[in-house]
């Protein structure tokens, strides 16, 4: 009897098959799990995404909450109303809710990733309190998209 790993990456082939030759990121989004509800403005769900072609002309907005997304294969560009922002895999981004986006790749052939949506609140760095700035992220670690 063999064991199922639980968290293998996704095959892109098996995605493939069940849909299009191409997907761009919205096609390629498969819920794992989630808590609470986004219309009641509670909880949270994570997603991976893969995906093998460019959003093009397509636009994307999430009204259900905040979206923390984090690239483990391959290289996006995200383009919003806020400007342009290049993401690779040990990068993460940060799309606030109600904001419109596009995802397309860069120099890569397919992207593998996850992503956080949390449905009340926003996304907050924690307080560095009173071990100060070691080893922890400061202002100079972050980047904010290019104005386009």
């Amino acid at each position: 009897m063999s064991i199922k790993k639980r968290w293998q990456p996704i095959s892109l082939e098996k995605v493939l098959k069940e849909k299009n030759s191409k997907i761009n990121f919205i096609e390629g989004i498969i819920t794992v799990c989630g808590s609470g509800s986004a219309t009641e403005r509670h909880g949270m769900s994570i997603n991976y995404f893969l995906f093998n072609s460019s959003m093009n002309n397509n636009i994307f907005e999430n009204s259900d909450g905040e979206i923390l997304i984090v690239v483990q294969q391959g290289k996006i560009l995200i383009t919003t109303e806020l400007g342009r922002i290049s993401v690779e895999p040990n990068f993460i981004a940060v799309i606030p809710r109600g904001i419109k986006f596009k995802i397309d790749l860069i120099d890569c052939s397919d992207c593998r990733g996850y992503f956080v949506e949390i449905f009340s609140g926003h996304f907050e760095l924690p307080d560095r309190g009173v071990i100060g700035a070691n080893n922890l992220a400061s202002e100079k670690d972050f980047e904010i998209p290019t104005a386009w």
